[in-house]
Parts: structure tokens; sequence; C-alpha cells
């Protein structure tokens, strides 16, 4: 699958998707718009997606949860239904999650099940088969870039280089 963490303003991710037994890389699964930065981890298409389309542009005065809640989680899981043809959840991907930050405020959104855990941008958050590691490494005081690549060290689904960006340079 991948790993996506996030750390004191820092989004780091790993390049490497895997189909069954094939893996190859990609440029990136994270990306920035509307003052968010935003990975995905689960379906390519999804991530495909979501950067060509763009997500949709928060209103005025809208808080970061409800914003995430109510806009970008619905508009998710129509990308992601689209990207399977329009067929229904199943076996298929029950695990693609979306990573947000902005300035202030980190969520990790789950788009089978419709979940949605936010939190201050002074916490550490990580999504994807490589997250336990992540999620460790980060406790033990390390970057988010620094935790993707220790997630490459025990998982076999996280690899290829590794790609970051700020919170505090979006534009």
């Amino acid at each position: 699958m991948t790993t996506i963490a996030y750390n004191n303003g820092l989004m780091a991710s790993d390049t490497q998707i895997t189909a069954g037994s094939t893996r190859e890389r990609i440029e990136s699964k994270i990306f920035q718009q509307h003052g968010l930065t935003i990975g995905v981890a689960g379906t390519l298409a999804v991530l495909n997606r979501m950067m060509i389309n763009g997500i949709p542009k928060p209103k005025k005065k809208q808080s970061f949860d409800s914003y995430v809640l109510n806009e970008l989680l619905p508009y998710a899981r129509v990308m992601k239904k689209d990207a399977h043809g329009g067929e229904s959840e199943g076996d298929w991907d029950h695990d693609s999650q979306l990573l947000v930050a902005s300035s202030d405020r980190v969520a990790v959104v789950g788009l089978a099940d419709g979940s949605v855990v936010s939190g201050c941008a002074d916490e550490y958050f990580s999504i994807g088969s490589g997250a336990p590691f992540a999620l460790a490494a980060m406790y033990l005081h390390q970057s988010a870039d620094e935790a993707v690549r220790v997630a490459m060290q025990f998982d076999i689904g996280t690899g290829g280089n590794v790609v970051s960006l700020a919170t505090n340079e979006i534009k």
C-alpha cells in the first residue's frame, strides 16, 4: 500500500505503488491545493482523480473539521466510487484513506467507512500499511520523512523515494 506521515508541519510519503506482485514508482502521493496538504493511501485512481479534477474549495469562514466532513469526505468517496466504475463498496478497496493538513489542523479520513479523526497540527499522524512503523518513529521524535524511511525498512508495501511537502509553504 504506502506510508504517508505528518509531523510538525511536514507531510511525507513514499513513491512505491503495488499491484499484486508488481512494484512501480510514481512522482508523489501528496499534493497541495486550497491551503491544504493532502496525502492519499489506497487506490491510485483516487489520487489521480483528485489531483486532476482538484478538490472542492472550502467555503469562506468554514472550519477545517466542517470542510473535511461535509465537503472533502463526500467528494473523495465519489472519486473512489468513480475510480471503480461505479461499483458499490466491497472487498476491492476497504482501506483507502486521506491524510489532510492545514496550517493548524490535521485529519485522517477513511473513505470506506466515512470515519474522520482530526487533531491539532502539533500532533503526529500516519496512514497506509506502514503507518504503525511511522507512528513509532515519530513517537521517538523522528520527522515525517524519517518516519517514512523507517517504514520502508519494515513494510513491503512502502518503498521508492521519500517526497515531502511543508504545510507552511502552501501558497
